[in-house]
């Protein structure tokens, strides 16, 4: 059995019979050498990434938000929520006009091809109680 050695990897159980093996112990030393110095560039690219957010961080401090009228903002929102709500059901395509929509007590809600449920389904597609 031989074995060669090559930038400080040692290749043994390999057949070093003429060039084959060299050229195989240099290419797996290749993708040795390959992987740490990608190691090695993320590293630095790590580095420099943080002492550029560290730096951003270190000036002079925010300024304070300006204050918030609440009877404002809770205004702003329902007009938000009532928007998003009909686009939510509006056609061509709102996704609860593929789903449904069910006003749900609290508590389990039981659902089935059962005609006495709060949610009753194709008889086909599901069972009585599911």
């Amino acid at each position: 059995m031989s074995s060669v050695q090559l930038s400080g990897l040692r290749t043994s159980n390999l057949v070093t019979s003429g060039v084959a093996g060299v050229t195989r112990a240099r290419r797996i030393a290749g993708n040795r050498w390959g992987s740490q110095i990608q190691r090695m560039s993320s590293r630095v690219v790590t580095a420099a990434l943080s002492t550029v957010l560290l730096a951003s961080c270190i000036g002079e401090e925010w300024p304070a938000p300006p204050p918030v009228d609440g009877t404002v903002f809770e205004a702003d929102y329902a007009e938000w929520r009532d928007r998003r709500e009909g686009r939510m059901v509006t056609p061509p395509g709102g996704p609860l006009l593929w789903i449904g929509l069910w006003e749900l007590e609290q508590g389990p809600t039981p659902f089935g091809s059962d005609e006495d449920l709060s949610i009753s389904l194709p008889s086909a597609d599901s069972p009585p109680l599911a």
